[in-house]
């Protein structure tokens, strides 16, 4: 059985920083108590994250010897539960039923918080995108985390959070690892790509704003086929002009944090976002320093 194992420095990276804002949010909501406070966790997974160091197998993680000796990290829905004081509520979504179970341990380590606690086996597109209306936000307050797999969030949803003017949102995006990799760079993707693009996007703006004409000979005359002209750096600075769209030009934090993997390429890009300037300022602080490393685990 193959193994697949997660997780690593920039893994612990974004937790710390997730962790040091959440302690602050919370310090700061202690002397609101008219606002309820909800901590979202969009894929929250099982709640636990074996590094990747330690090799252990996905599939035999309830019933492995090599459990003894494998490091962990708390996830994010485990950090937010070990905030005090406390979030009101939480709110733990994952697609997969078999994750979603496995959530259900955190109200048993967690008991003081359990009747707190909802865990819903669902698309985190749809659902959360219902939560959101359904909710009132005069009295509310949110921290949505959102730190998908690959390319699977939609930008409705980003524009339902954007509009809410209540909800943190802490976004991991897969310049790299997705958008990069699916803009081909001698053509236009193939359809399939580009409709993913488009979700992830907005709009088809990318098209024009990261291909250009390019003209060839051959036996037959003149072809034109657009060609990539972008690298990493013009996507990041696009992605974060696409939230000010929505969030408003000072309700992103400026300097999202680039997170490489071992060969220095990056990967991924920890933005963050809301209607609340002063969670921007403290957002950016965090995002440009290097807070203590979370360290959470079993």
């Amino acid at each position: 059985m193959p193994q697949q194992s997660f997780g690593g420095n920039w893994t612990e990276d974004k937790l710390s920083r997730l962790h040091g804002y959440l302690e602050t949010y919370m310090q700061i909501f202690k002397n609101r108590p008219w606002a309820i406070t909800t901590f979202v966790d969009t894929f929250a997974g099982t709640g636990t994250i074996p590094l990747k160091s330690c090799g252990v197998s996905m599939d035999s993680l309830f019933d492995s010897e090599e459990l003894k000796f494998a490091d962990f990290l708390d996830g994010s829905a485990d950090i937010a539960l070990s905030i005090n004081p406390s979030f009101n509520k939480f709110l733990f979504i994952e697609r997969s039923l078999t994750k979603a179970r496995e959530l259900e341990r955190l109200k048993l380590k967690y008991p003081d918080k359990a009747n707190r606690i909802e865990i819903v086996q669902a698309d985190a597109n749809d659902y959360l995108k219902k939560w959101i209306e359904k909710t009132n936000w005069s009295s509310n307050r949110a921290v949505v985390f959102i730190d998908p797999f690959g390319m699977q969030v939609e930008w409705k949803l980003l524009e339902a959070i954007a509009n809410t003017k209540a909800i943190d949102l802490w976004l991991l995006v897969p310049i790299g690892m997705g958008v990069n990799r699916l803009m081909t760079q001698t053509s236009l993707p193939p359809d399939d790509w580009q409709r993913r693009l488009t979700i992830f996007l907005g709009n088809e703006e990318w098209k024009e704003k990261f291909y250009k004409p390019n003209s060839s000979h051959n036996l037959f005359g003149e072809e034109s086929s657009p060609i990539k002209s972008a690298n990493y750096s013009e996507l990041a600075t696009y992605f974060v002009e696409r939230l000010r769209s929505i969030f408003d030009e000072d309700g992103v934090a400026p300097k999202p944090l680039t997170q490489n993997n071992s060969n220095n390429s990056p990967m991924y890009l920890l933005c963050f976002a809301s209607g609340n300037k002063n969670g921007v300022k403290i957002a950016h602080w965090l995002l440009t320093n290097k807070p203590n490393k979370w360290k959470g685990g079993t």
